[in-house]
């Protein structure tokens, strides 16, 4: 009652509380839901124990990637044939992990395949984010009028991603820093690559061994700070986001390997 209201001087107030002889009041009615108190209590503990919380989803993982080529690779084809390859890189723009894949040629349709196993293991991504240098073979050739007249429709690049539900992005021509998150892996890549190959003639399958393996030693580079006593986290990798606390090698003799054969 508000004698003073200019507008509504009674208002009706319901107690949800209240009820009648042998009734139920309202709050009765209403359903309880689970008591989350002690889980949150155990998460914020939990949380209190380590120097980085990390919550792996591997749904989220590669949505938004960079994409770029680098080659020719030289290897070993049969009868001692000298072939050449490049390498397809894929960066998730997120957690800074890398998935390679060999192409033996520059057609689209060879490029299409490596799309189709990197879906087929990763997941689609939402957004491609491709480079325009020179240097990028593919990147102004997928979307152009020759591959509509060179294949039917259905089996374009465009029509692909289409269906896809890919959106394809490219980066301003002539600015290459730009793709710079994917432009320091390939960096990245070719150091840890040659080193590894050095002036070694490689057949296409040892090739592709070795591709995998730098794949596995860079998605397992230390992305903070790494461990100075026995006490401190473990470094959080790239691979973390996809399969927490995974080894991706085990240690091996080279030499050994290169005598059984």
């Amino acid at each position: 009652m508000k004698e003073d209201s200019l507008t509504t001087k009674l208002r009706i107030v319901l107690d949800a509380s209240s009820h009648m002889v042998d009734k139920l009041s309202l709050n009765d009615c209403l359903h309880a839901g689970p008591s989350i108190l002690q889980s949150i209590f155990g998460i914020l503990l939990r949380s209190r124990l380590s120097k980085y919380e990390l919550i792996a989803d591997i749904e989220k993982a590669f949505h938004q990637v960079g994409l770029d080529y680098f080659g020719p690779v030289s290897y070993t084809g049969a009868m001692g044939i000298k072939k050449k390859t490049w390498v397809l890189l894929i960066t998730c723009l997120i957690t800074r992990a890398v998935h390679l894949e060999l192409v033996t040629d520059n057609s689209t349709i060879t490029y299409l395949m490596a799309l189709k196993r990197y879906f087929g293991r990763r997941g689609v991504p939402k957004t491609i984010l491709c480079d325009n240098a020179p240097g990028f073979l593919l990147g102004n050739k997928m979307i152009n009028d020759d591959i509509r007249n060179r294949h039917h429709s259905s089996d374009t690049l465009t029509t692909f991603l289409a269906t896809k539900e890919i959106e394809l992005k490219n980066i301003t021509p002539l600015s290459p820093w730009q793709g710079g998150i994917y432009e320091r892996i390939v960096g990245i890549i070719k150091n840890q690559f040659y080193k590894t190959v050095c002036k070694a003639e490689l057949s296409y399958i040892e090739l592709e061994t070795i591709m995998i393996e730098v794949e596995a030693a860079v998605n397992s580079r230390p992305i903070t700070t790494n461990p100075t006593t026995p006490d401190d986290p473990a470094a959080l990798r790239p691979v973390d986001f996809l399969i927490p606390n995974i080894n991706l090698a085990v240690p091996n003799d080279c030499d050994m390997i290169y005598q059984a054969k």
